[in-house]
């Protein structure tokens, strides 16, 4: 179960935040060469050969790379680690274009003619071929494969988060660690009740103390945990973009005692998928956030799901 030629690709200095080791890659070829076919397999077939062929498995063996040989294949690509293409070389007469996993050269799976004629090697011109194009592949920073051996990289770094009987999480459009959620503390139950009654939630805008800023990720947030002392945290949504409201505009809308002369509010609702284990992590969010008291900061769920382990 080892190939018989692999050949790492990797770039000769660190291009990025995960090391060239990290991501460097490997090709594994395979020689398949059977001895008790080699006088057929080295002839093109005939007709009476193909005629004669029973089923599949003997016309590949006539001329052509075998099925189990291929299965091989993804055993090596699959197994050892860092791979991402493994390839059969065999005596055959027709070349075929790897198969690719998505639509770049890498990762792909395939076979190659590699077999000695008159006056030549068949098949080392498309062997070449491929091998330039894989490094230019490599080369490139801007492909999915390279994005996504980055992002993988990343992934499995660090100790894995231990293990909770409860680790239920709502509906998530993506991964725990790259979703956001707006912590933002409720001053007191007048705040929470204005919350609930009005469907609102705000935050400090200008250059008071604690305001935030218009690029702030706060405001890229799409759920909010809302938490507050005596107050138990809640799971909300947010239904719109946020707008620019005075202090007079919120004494309209019956706030209690805004501080300020403007502020940024966003429209929410309740969600009605609240795992059960926010009530265990109120008071170990403002060490989370690192903020002053009070302040909204982001945290990703899976730094949530960590404070409660």
């Amino acid at each position: 179960m080892r190939p018989d030629c692999s050949v790492q690709i990797r770039a000769d200095e660190n291009l990025t935040d995960v090391s060239s080791d990290e991501l460097a890659i490997w090709l594994h070829f395979d020689a398949k060469y059977r001895v008790e076919y080699a006088d057929r397999q080295f002839a093109a077939p005939s007709k009476d050969q193909l005629a004669l062929a029973v089923d599949e498995e003997e016309i590949e063996r006539v001329a052509g790379s075998k099925r189990e040989d291929l299965l091989k294949m993804h055993a090596y690509r699959d197994a050892i680690r860092r791979s991402a293409g493994a390839y059969v070389l065999y005596p055959g007469d027709h070349h075929q274009i790897p198969f690719t996993e998505h639509h770049e050269v890498l990762p792909s799976l395939g076979a190659f003619v590699l077999r000695p004629a008159e006056h030549e090697t068949l098949g080392t011109s498309q062997l070449e071929q491929f091998l330039r194009d894989v490094l230019d592949h490599v080369a490139d920073q801007a492909t999915q494969h390279e994005r996504s051996r980055f992002w993988r990289t990343v992934a499995f770094r660090g100790t894995p988060s231990a293990e909770r009987k409860d680790r239920r999480l709502p509906h998530l459009g993506r991964p725990p660690s790259d979703s956001l959620v707006l912590c933002g503390y409720v001053r007191g139950e007048s705040h929470a009740a204005w919350i609930d009654r009005s469907g609102l939630y705000n935050v400090r805008a200008g250059d008071r103390r604690g305001a935030v800023a218009l690029d702030s990720d706060v405001l890229q947030a799409s759920d909010l945990l809302l938490y507050g002392r005596d107050i138990a945290p809640t799971l909300w949504s947010r239904v719109g973009t946020w707008f620019v409201q005075s202090r007079e505009q919120l004494l309209a809308l019956a706030y209690p005692t805004p501080g300020g002369k403007v502020y940024l509010c966003c429209p929410i609702e309740r969600r009605d998928d609240e795992p059960e284990w926010l009530s265990e992590i109120p008071q170990y969010l403002p060490d989370l956030g690192g903020k002053p008291s009070g302040t909204p900061f982001t945290a990703s769920w899976q730094q949530l799901l960590r404070l409660a382990e």
